[in-house]
This record gives structure tokens, C-alpha cells and sequence, in this order.
């Protein structure tokens, strides 16, 4: 999610988070990656019990449920790309801002859609930390376009932070339940 540090500019910018190479794989040159230890992501997930099994009996409501929101992810993926394919290769600010505003839009309807769908039996809290980290990830995103939108570094760091480690954590619980397609697999 790098897109500038101090005077630098960026390399080619993205396609906006894939729910997990999240918020934007762009490089800056010049730029020291923004993992922060000390950052946390607002949905905290890490109790949340993500254990059911990435396999489903074909047929099962697991794998209905599997293929449903699989599918929502496929098209937020596609939305964020086509998102992102319009975007400068050295954005402005406002570039910049307008681009996380709308990957922030496209993921709270994927948010919203995956909320609608009945989880299987005994899935309720894994399928809950899957949206509570597509919903942190969205957050980061509209973070950081207010923050790239006032050219606050500092702001931008810590959405980068957040958005990473909302990055890192939905690998977890939404490979881990097999919405592979959540996160960009």
C-alpha cells in the first residue's frame, strides 16, 4: 500500500487490494516497508477460533456456502482491478485518495454481501472473522486515502500498518476456511 515517501514517487499503481495483497501492492523507491509491529488492526480476530476444515462435502452447506462467497470475492476482486487499471502511474494525492475511497466501497459490498449469506452450521464465528477482516481491511483503505488525500505521511504509514496487518490476518482466517478467493488465491 507504499505510494510515497517524502518527495518520492511511485512505481505503477496497482490494483487495489485483493482482499490480501491488500490495499495495494505498490513499491516506492527509496521507502522502508511499513509492517509496524506496534500496529493492530481494529478488528481483532486473534481469539476468534477459525478451525473448520477447507475441505467440504460436495453438496454440503459448506460447499454452497463455499462457492457463494468465493464467487463475492471473485467479483471484488475484478471490481478492485478494474478499479485500479484507471489509476495514473504516478498518481496524485487525489489520485490517490479517490482510489482507497472506492477500493473502501467495493469491499463493504463484499462486507455486505457475505454478511447476507447463512454460514453453515457451526461456521458462524469463522465466517464472522472473515468479514470482520474484510472490514478492517476496507477502514485501511479509507484511511489511507485520507491520509495519501493530505499527504500526511504519518497517516499514511499507519493505514499502510493497519492495512497489512488486516492483510496478514485475512490470509488466516479466510484461507484458513476456504474463501481462497478472498484472498486473492
Amino acid at each position: 500500500m507504499r505510494f510515497r515517501r517524502g518527495g518520492v514517487a511511485l512505481a505503477p499503481v496497482l490494483v487495489v487490494v485483493m482482499a490480501l495483497g491488500v490495499l495495494a501492492s505498490c513499491s516506492s523507491k527509496g521507502s522502508s516497508s511499513a509492517s509496524d509491529p506496534g500496529t493492530t488492526a481494529a478488528a481483532d480476530t486473534s481469539s476468534t477460533a477459525v478451525a473448520p476444515t477447507t475441505t467440504a462435502v460436495p453438496g454440503s452447506p459448506k460447499a454452497l456456502f463455499l462457492e457463494q462467497g468465493n464467487a463475492i470475492c471473485t467479483t471484488m476482486g475484478a471490481d478492485l482491478q478494474t478499479l485500479g487499471s484507471g489509476v495514473p502511474s504516478e498518481p496524485s494525492a487525489a489520485d490517490q485518495a479517490s482510489l482507497f475511497s472506492g477500493a473502501a466501497a467495493v469491499m463493504d459490498v463484499a462486507s455486505t454481501q457475505l454478511k447476507a449469506l447463512t454460514p453453515p452450521p457451526g461456521d458462524v464465528a469463522a465466517v464472522a472473522a472473515v468479514t470482520a477482516v474484510l472490514d478492517e481491511l476496507a477502514a485501511a483503505a479509507r484511511a489511507y486515502g485520507l491520509a495519501a488525500g493530505s499527504g500526511d505521511q504519518n497517516a499514511i504509514d499507519a493505514a499502510n500498518a493497519r492495512g497489512n496487518a488486516a492483510s496478514e490476518q485475512m490470509k488466516v482466517v479466510a484461507g484458513g476456511y476456504g474463501l481462497a478467493a478472498c484472498i486473492g488465491s
